[in-house]
Parts: structure tokens; C-alpha cells; sequence
């Protein structure tokens, strides 16, 4: 398995990864990095990614913008002392849009669907100027076969994280959301159609020792947009002290 692993250089800064670079690369890991105050890259690169990790590295900051990493299928972030915020874009981490455009396939090659080149589009134009897929679409599209339903995103152990944001549509087709000891977070907002197919939630402290659960004593705000863990059948909340 091709991959791109940034390890253990104490005094880098910055990574920047220009237009198509990586173009093959399935596995994405920067751990120990203790330095590192920035982490950008072009649209066009790693665009073939499927895992990726980023494990006790000192970004303050993780933004992702929209319609990113839609064949990224485990997003871990674990261990990371300075992170304060996370704000990932419209429709990124998501196969839904593929599974759209393979629906109209279907259609056409069934003899319906007339119209669908000009539905695509308008499915296209949509993204840019609407903050979620059509309901009837997401419904559609979710019943789809073979439809991926493996993704895992989970954010643990970061001990200044503030604020996370999702924005409409994005880990659409992701089956788990972990969000596990983060003791500052004060906001986790959503917006429409986010884990519409997550079968669990888990947001919770994490047990020291044998007996105590530390708990979220800054939480103040969770905002769920439309649609939101839609099929989920698991959802923990865990604030309390264990006995």
C-alpha cells in the first residue's frame, strides 16, 4: 500500500503539498510532530487517499474545505496538544455524490431517465450553491448497492480543542463518529445530511484509572442540522463520574 508518512522531525513547521502531488497515495500519516504549525495542500493532490492519520502533532488549526478526501474511508485524530478548532467544508469524506452520478447510470442504461446529463448537472451547480443534496436524492442514493457504509472518523485525546464544525453532507456515508476525551469543547455543530448512514455515536469522557470519567464540563452548545445519523441505531453521552 502506497503512502506518504511524516514522522518523528521535531523541528518542522510547515508541509505544503502542491497541485497533483501524491496522485496514488492510499495512506496519509504525520505523527510526533512537535513543531508543526501548518499542513496545507492543493485540491488535486492526494485525491486517491483512503486513511488518514495525524497523531501528536501541533496544529492549532485543522481546516478542510468542501467536496474533499471523498474516497478517504478513516479519518483518526488522536493525541493532538494544540488543537483548538476543526472545520471541515460541504461534502467532503463522502461517496454520496459518486453514488448519484451511478444512480443516473442505472437510469439510463434501464431506458429512463431522459434528462439525466442535464440532472448532473444541476446536481453539480447545486453543490456550490445550496448547503445540502436534495433529500430525495441522499434517499436514492442510500439504496444503492454495494453501498459503503465503512467509515470510521474519530477525534480523541485532544486536550484544547474548542470548537468542532461540519458542514452540510460531509461523512455522508460514514458508519462511526467518535468523539472521546476533549475536555474543552465547547461546540460541536453539524450542518444537514451529516452520518446520515452512522450506526453509532459516541460522545464521551474517557476513564482514569479504574474509576473516573472525566466528563465535558465546557460543552455549551451541540446543533444538529436535518437528517442528521439518520440510520443510527447507537448514541452515547457520557458526562457523569462513574461510582
Amino acid at each position: 500500500e502506497s503512502a506518504l508518512q511524516v514522522t518523528d522531525c521535531s523541528s518542522l513547521k510547515w508541509i505544503e503539498l502542491g497541485s497533483g502531488s501524491f496522485l496514488n497515495c492510499k495512506r496519509l500519516e504525520l505523527k510526533e510532530l512537535k513543531s508543526l504549525e501548518s499542513f496545507s495542500f492543493d485540491s488535486s493532490s492526494l485525491v486517491e487517499l483512503e486513511r488518514m492519520e495525524l497523531v501528536n502533532i501541533t496544529l492549532r488549526r485543522l481546516m478542510i474545505g468542501s467536496n474533499e478526501f471523498g474516497e478517504v474511508r478513516e479519518l483518526i485524530m488522536r493525541g493532538m496538544s494544540e488543537l483548538e478548532s476543526v472545520v471541515i467544508g460541504r461534502e467532503s469524506f463522502t461517496y454520496v455524490k459518486e453514488l448519484i452520478k451511478l444512480q443516473n447510470l442505472v437510469e439510463d442504461s434501464d431506458g429512463d431517465g431522459t434528462s439525466d446529463e442535464s440532472d448532473g448537472d444541476s446536481n453539480e451547480d447545486d453543490s456550490n450553491d445550496s448547503d445540502s443534496y436534495d433529500n430525495d436524492s441522499i434517499t436514492s442514493a442510500n439504496q444503492l448497492l454495494p453501498y459503503r457504509v465503512d467509515g470510521e472518523f474519530r477525534i480523541l485525546n485532544c486536550p484544547k480543542l474548542k470548537s468542532i464544525q461540519i458542514k452540510c453532507s460531509s461523512f455522508s456515508d460514514y458508519n462511526c463518529f467518535e468523539v472521546n476525551n476533549l475536555p474543552s469543547l465547547g461546540s460541536l455543530q453539524m450542518g444537514s445530511d451529516c452520518f446520515f448512514s452512522a450506526s453509532s455515536f459516541s460522545l464521551a469522557g474517557t476513564v482514569i484509572g479504574y474509576s473516573i470519567s472525566v466528563d465535558l464540563p465546557q460543552l455549551q452548545s451541540f446543533k444538529l442540522g436535518n437528517n442528521e445519523f439518520y440510520q443510527c441505531q447507537s448514541v452515547t453521552f457520557d458526562s457523569n463520574q462513574l461510582p
